[in-house]
């Protein structure tokens, strides 16, 4: 499913209009700097929680030695944060069944 079927599936269900739709979606999910809510949570350092369904989170992984694959070379690998997502009771519930 991609983001404007989203919208038409998220219009039907609300009573909103199509666009109306799309726009509360970017206002969540826009990967645009300032934009999106989960990513601007995300990049101050805080959690997005949405309760019963999940939450996202970033983790920290240290720099690290790692081998080229294609030489066998030692090489550096830098630092790096990274998006976790954690599902949950309900949503897990839902996909075990």
């Amino acid at each position: 499913m991609n983001k404007p079927q989203i919208a038409e599936r998220l219009a039907k269900q609300t009573g909103l209009s199509v666009n109306r739709a799309m726009k509360v979606l970017n206002a969540l999910f826009s990967t645009r700097k300032g934009k999106g809510m989960v990513l601007s949570e995300l990049e101050a350092g805080r959690e997005f929680r949405i309760a019963g369904f999940g939450t996202f989170s970033i983790k920290k992984r240290k720099a690290r030695l790692g081998r080229n694959p294609k030489t066998g070379e030692r090489i550096k690998i830098p630092p790096r944060r990274y998006i976790v997502f954690h599902a949950g009771a309900g949503t897990k519930g839902r996909i075990a069944d």
